[in-house]
């Protein structure tokens, strides 16, 4: 499970100690990972740390699901026409914008399609790291 803690807000005003927070994340699971599984794992794990606060197991924490649910998907695996195409156009997009063909073993290059310009990035932009939009 990947799981990113995307958001953090609390508290009421600027000078006090907050007296409430929440936090959305996002989890992520792997390809063949269930679902509501892999959400009961997260539930388990945020009960278990409320259990070590005496304020907490008294007034434990609400977890709210909202927003997209899908399974774990791998272009690595997927041997689809569009997969496949999708693969090819990644490769071009490499080409041109490194102008230097992909790893022979390109499969990171293949989980996001971004991730092929945050590695060109230092040879496009010198002196950054990425493109100053990612």
């Amino acid at each position: 499970m990947n799981l990113n803690i995307g958001r953090i807000e609390g508290g009421d005003w600027a000078s006090s100690v907050p007296a409430w927070s929440t936090f959305d994340v996002r989890m992520e699971i792997y390809p063949g990972d269930d679902l509501d599984t892999s959400e009961q794992k997260l539930r388990d794990c945020i009960a278990a740390a409320a259990s070590g606060s005496d304020y907490l197991r008294e007034n434990p924490p609400e977890i709210v699901c909202h927003g997209f649910r899908a399974e774990g998907y791998s272009l690595e695996r997927d041997t689809s026409e569009p997969a496949t195409n999708a693969g090819e156009l990644l490769a071009a997009m490499h080409q041109i914008v490194s102008g230097s063909p992909t790893r022979a073993d390109h499969r990171h290059d293949r989980c996001t399609f971004l991730r092929p310009l945050r590695h060109a990035g230092a040879r496009l932009w010198p002196g950054r790291r990425t493109h100053p939009w990612l």
